[in-house]
């Protein structure tokens, strides 16, 4: 039996894979029970006396095809440009698979007869009985084949109407049912996606924060800049929340010097809105300075700082002048360039946003084998929806493309939205996607696509194809 599941395979489409599938194994079984499991002597192509073909529509719908050759020159031809043809890779980055296969049954006097099954799209692999997977590297085969049906081009490797990879005269077949139609590209110039965070909830109604609520934590300092600031933290000690806003009112002196107050607002204040404090959080505020309009000699720092919390209570702390932990700064105030003060705040709640539906889909890509150098070609994207409820792409989305993790020319755009539907659930939908060659050296690169997602990482995939000059 040949050797079909050893290897990972090309992009197959998800509609309707079930029935390519089944098409298959039911091949290879009357393929098995017709031989009765004898081995495949080796053939070169003499004395084939006729060959038997047949045509599995896959996911197309076209004509019925089942015919017997019986010219031994032309069985003879076409059972040798099958058995030349190179064992497939391990890897293969094919088109799209329709699923669309021709079987040709040979037979001669005095040996077995043997089958080869031809995929006419996707990675175009020939399953042999009792033989290796081979690949059609060779236009000789389509050649003969066409001959022996008598079909042109477009009729012996049928494409579906919307496929990005037919041309304006090519002749092209429906889709069944169960196969969606490829949402066609256009140059929409991508608007990034930005999620919208859900609503904060409410305050709830609580009294003011007094010093009562509040155990001090050690003083601290901080910089940047050339801004500096020494930092008054509390954390609520009570079973209640109370309610931060407001700017204390912070005096402060020195022996010798005039005493100074300090200015709301400043470099440090974030004008954080007012917001309930829950027991055990931390609130702070900043007594703010700078030293960068100091030209003479630095005067001396201020030390004593008197406090009134906005919610009511007042305290004074003496500073010392010395460094706190993991603080180069040192405990005082320079006050030559002004002092300023921050609101009683606490810690700003990060915006939390909804799980973004679209990270539910699954991309997966079929890009041509090879392209020519400087040429536009046609890629598509399928994106899959393996959940219960359909998936809307409203907002419409863009993508980015890169080649060899570089920006490409065509980096960005956005999705055809206008011409998608829902992806469904359980279902997928298809779209063509152009990009250029242009620049690309001749050889191997890797696509690279993934869908924008507001900066969470969502669908992606990629794709190697060849450059040929």
């Amino acid at each position: 039996m040949p050797d079909r599941g050893r290897r990972i395979r090309g992009i197959s489409r998800v509609m309707g894979l079930g029935a390519v599938v089944l098409t298959c194994v039911l091949t290879a079984v009357v393929v098995l029970a017709f031989h009765d499991g004898a081995r495949l002597v080796s053939v070169t192509g003499i004395n084939q006396a006729d060959v038997h073909i047949t045509r599995s529509p896959g996911l197309l719908v076209l004509p019925a095809l089942d015919r017997t050759m019986t010219d031994p020159a032309l069985a003879a031809r076409l059972a040798t440009d099958i058995r030349s043809l190179p064992v497939a890779p391990s890897v293969c980055a094919g088109g799209v698979d329709y699923g669309t296969t021709y079987s040709l049954t040979f037979a001669s006097p005095g040996t077995p007869s043997w089958t080869a099954v031809i995929q006419v799209s996707g990675c175009d692999e020939v399953n042999i009985s009792n033989g290796p997977v081979r690949q059609v590297r060779s236009p000789a085969l389509w050649s003969d084949l066409a001959q022996a049906l008598d079909l042109t081009s477009d009729e012996l490797r049928p494409l579906p109407c919307g496929d990005p990879g037919l041309t304006k005269t090519s002749l092209c077949y429906p889709e069944s049912v169960q196969s969606p139609a490829t949402v066609p590209w256009a140059p929409l110039p991508l608007q990034a996606y930005l999620p919208t965070p859900l609503p904060n909830p409410s305050a709830t109604p609580a009294p003011r924060c007094n010093l009562n609520d509040f155990k001090a934590q050690p003083i601290a300092t901080g910089g940047a800049t050339g801004n500096e600031a020494v930092v008054f933290a509390f954390t609520n000690r009570t079973s209640h929340a109370c309610l931060t806003g407001g700017y204390p009112r912070v005096v402060l002196s020195q022996p010798g010097e005039r005493t100074l107050a300090a200015t709301p607002g400043g470099f440090w204040d974030e004008r954080s809105p007012a917001a309930d404090l829950d027991p055990g959080a931390t609130a702070h505020f900043y007594v703010g300075f700078s030293d960068a309009c100091d030209t003479g000699p630095p005067p001396p720092m201020y030390e004593r700082l008197a406090v009134t919390l906005p919610g009511g209570g007042s305290f004074t702390t003496v500073l010392t002048g010395a460094k706190p932990p993991n603080s180069q700064i040192p405990l005082g105030v320079a006050a030559q360039c002004g002092v300023t003060v921050t609101e009683l705040a606490g810690t700003i709640a990060q915006p939390v946003y909804p799980r973004d539906p679209l990270l539910q889909l699954t991309a997966t890509i079929s890009a041509p084998n090879s392209v020519m150098s400087g040429s536009l070609f046609t890629y598509v994207i399928t994106l899959s929806n393996a959940t219960a409820e359909p998936i809307s792409l409203d907002p419409c989305r863009g993508y980015y493309q890169e080649v060899d993790s570089a920006k490409s020319q065509s980096f960005s755009y956005e999705l055809s939205c206008g011409a998608a539907h829902p992806i469904p659930a359980q279902g997928s939908e298809r779209f063509a996607i152009e990009m250029t060659a242009a620049g690309l050296t001749a050889g191997v690169h890797t696509l690279s696509w993934h869908l924008d997602t507001g900066g969470t990482p969502g669908p992606e995939v990629s794709a190697t194809f060849s450059v040929v000059s």
